[in-house]
């Protein structure tokens, strides 16, 4: 439909006043600002690439690739808030790691005094 003041000419009309033609113009070489456009539009397809490489690295070579994946995780928002909540509570889990260390010397000393006199080695 429609018609009227689109601004596009149809028909006759068109044929009598065609749009100028675009200047064409050559490129020799690649400057950096185009490379740079290039690659910064394609930055999705190649981290997913990335991503799919190291899948099939862990897959067919090591498992140490993997840890490279787990990254991923923390640029999204699940893993920023586990990353917060590990940040947040890093002070508790430093004191609970301290008290376990404590927990193990006071039992290696007890264990040594006590059994130090039963084992003849």
């Amino acid at each position: 439909g429609g018609g009227g003041s689109t601004g596009t000419l149809k028909g006759s009309a068109y044929l009598e006043n065609p749009p100028p033609i675009p200047m064409e113009f050559e490129v020799d070489s690649m400057s950096p600002g185009l490379q740079w456009d290039l690659f910064w539009g394609c930055r999705m397809i190649t981290y997913h690439g990335l991503l799919c490489s190291l899948s099939v690295l862990g897959l067919l070579s090591s498992p140490l690739f993997y840890v490279f994946l787990t990254a991923d995780f923390f640029r999204m928002r699940d893993g920023r808030l586990v990353l917060q909540a590990v940040v947040h509570g890093a002070p508790n889990l430093f004191r609970s790691f301290v008290l376990g260390i404590i927990v193990i010397v006071c039992l290696g000393f007890y264990s040594y005094a006590y059994f130090s006199h039963s084992v003849n080695v």
